[in-house]
């Protein structure tokens, strides 16, 4: 057997000759399938590169295709013909073929399935690149798209195995999808890792450290029990999909924001055209202002005005940050991004740190509430009351030029108690569901993502 020095001249002379043939001579050009730009693609490949830099265990065409028993790719006994792709690959890649095997696309490539993914599938043939390369299809950012989408976003693949036509949407519009496409990076999110295991039970012990991008098994959280290795991956928000639920409390939630902001809106269009109308009737003469003597109230206290700028500061970011992860794409989202590099990674870390001051400050406020005599009579005066709903209907009534005379109001009109309780609700609904998400977070990711 040839040391190690010698073997790697040996396959360094192997590349050098059979590129001499099938890249420099046009007859041989000629009578393949392929062209010369897939031919030079191997330059550029992970075991060329590797190869060069001096290991001999690397991959050269020998290793693939075979020496005198070289047959084309459609013959049964060639190396490279899709049923024999994994035997090849493993002679290198062993661990990675015993997982191939287990997984459903070795399961169907077994059943002889002519539309079974196979190693070459996803990482190429030639021009294979490591999976930390962002040109590699297999890297975290490609890998939904450029791979899996292919074949479970291909209609007529679906139609042929039965299979779901949604998955790929669905993971797009999932937080790992959303994730991946705002710039977020291993191991924040997780499109590669979750393998193509067949759905059930997990054949897969939970690993000891942490899963490597392109792996080909399923792998269980640590802590995971069976309820959550069987729950839902892909949940479609329709009235008759996986979680009906989703699709009713989503349905709910938007009604709720027309609802709400189309008030809002009719009801501050009303008010501004009719101050603009006053102002104007004013400056002609028309109506006559009341002189209102100058007057200096202190609404707020500096308590009152630290836990508001406190609450505001943290709603916002959280507001921000919470919808860079749901709109990656949207233009401002993308204008942050060109500008700093690495500021997805960061988002998610903000926007847990505004949650707990959105929390903190919360707690603060009702403690403020409960323990001060200001802050029992703020309490008390910001209640709704049945005067509040003739007070709106006053307000109407005058905007549209029914009445002569706004109503008079109390300490707080029915527009502030408004505002207020609806960011005393809002606030308590993110905090709780802020809480909750970290900790089935913790609960259920692999230790790498739940320091996240």
């Amino acid at each position: 057997m040839a040391g190690g020095g010698d073997r790697l001249k040996l396959k360094r002379e192997q590349t050098r000759l059979c590129v001499s043939c099938h890249r420099d001579q046009s007859r041989v050009l000629a009578e393949t399938a392929v062209s010369r730009g897939f031919i030079v693609s191997y330059e550029n490949s992970v075991h060329e590169m590797s190869l060069a830099g001096g290991n001999a265990a690397a991959a050269n065409c020998v290793d693939c295709h075979g020496s005198h028993e070289t047959a084309g790719a459609l013959s049964a006994g060639s190396r490279v013909n899709i049923r024999n792709i994994p035997k090849t690959c493993a002679r290198c890649h062993s661990k990675e073929a015993s997982e191939y095997a287990l997984s459903a696309h070795g399961s169907a490539l077994r059943k002889g399935l002519p539309d079974a993914p196979v190693c070459t599938t996803c990482h190429g043939e030639h021009h294979i690149l490591k999976s930390a390369d962002p040109n590699s299809p297999v890297s975290v950012r490609n890998v939904s798209d450029m791979v899996c989408g292919t074949c479970h976003g291909s209609v007529r693949l679906s139609e042929r195995y039965g299979m779901a036509t949604d998955r790929v949407q669905t993971f797009a519009d999932s937080y790992h999808g959303l994730a991946t496409r705002g710039g977020s990076v291993w191991p924040s999110t997780a499109p590669a890792a979750t393998g193509p295991m067949p759905s059930g039970p997990p054949r897969t012990r939970c690993p000891d450290q942490p899963c490597e991008p392109g792996s080909h098994l399923r792998t269980v959280p640590r802590g995971a029990d069976a309820k959550f290795t069987s729950a839902p991956v892909h949940v479609t928000a329709s009235a008759h999909g996986q979680e009906p639920a989703v699709y009713w409390i989503a349905t709910l939630y938007v009604w709720l924001i027309v609802v709400v902001v189309g008030g809002m809106l009719l009801h501050n269009g009303l008010d501004l055209v009719k101050k603009v109308r006053r102002k104007i009737g004013i400056q002609k003469g028309l109506i006559v202002e009341e002189a209102v003597p100058h007057r200096l109230y202190l609404r707020m206290t500096v308590n009152e005005r630290i836990q508001h700028g406190t609450l505001v500061v943290s709603f916002v970011t959280l507001v921000i940050t919470g919808f860079m992860l749901q709109f990656p794409d949207a233009w401002w989202v993308i204008h942050i991004r060109r500008h700093f590099t690495h500021v997805f990674e960061w988002r998610g870390i903000i926007h847990r740190v505004a949650g707990v001051v959105l929390v903190a400050a919360g707690v603060w406020h009702f403690a403020y509430l409960a323990f001060t005599v200001r802050g029992r009579q703020l309490f008390r005066d910001l209640l709704p009351r049945i005067k509040d709903g003739f007070d709106a209907y006053g307000i109407l009534r005058y905007n549209l030029g029914l009445a002569p005379e706004k109503p008079k109001f109390a300490r707080f009109s029915y527009i502030e108690k408004t505002e207020y309780w609806a960011m005393m609700w809002g606030s308590i609904v993110m905090g709780i569901t802020g809480a909750s998400a970290l900790v089935r977070e913790h609960l259920h990711q692999p230790d790498h993502q739940a320091r996240l």
